[in-house]
């Protein structure tokens, strides 16, 4: 299966030489979650552009985290449409914008480009919140 396209990502850079094992070990569980919960609110606001004809790829989206990813060295949270019966369909659906009487509009591609455009402020700080709120909880 095809690598998904990369829509937006969050980048954080922290010089942890100086922490002990217990810090960075927190720092990168909160992270996570921040991460984790950013990508649900993408998830759920990305559902009102998602085109609707059986139902299946509204159905597919998900959440998917892969700790350690082999390309980039760290947990790595993604939104994710289609499986494996539909991932062409879901990527072509994102690219290219068909007319979908289901919407009421032509369009709804960039499904996941647009809630992430139009809402990027709100994901930033929702992501500083979460990790603010576990880096607390945590001490």
């Amino acid at each position: 299966m095809a690598e998904p396209l990369a829509q937006g990502s969050f980048a954080l850079l922290v010089n942890v030489k100086d922490f002990t094992t217990d810090v960075k070990d927190t720092l990168r569980k909160a992270v996570l979650e921040a991460l984790k919960t950013v990508a649900e609110a993408l998830l759920s606001d990305s559902r009102a552009y998602v085109p609707v004809l059986t139902g299946d790829l509204l159905r597919s989206g998900r959440v998917e985290v892969i700790r350690h990813h082999k390309r980039f060295g760290t947990d790595q949270v993604r939104v994710v449409y289609g499986r494996e019966q539909v991932i062409i369909y879901a990527e072509t659906q994102h690219e290219d914008p068909y007319n979908h009487p289901s919407l009421g509009f032509f369009g709804a591609a960039k499904y996941l480009t647009q809630p992430w455009q139009a809402n990027l402020a709100f994901y930033q700080a929702l992501f500083e919140l979460v990790l603010f709120r576990e880096m607390r909880r945590a001490a």
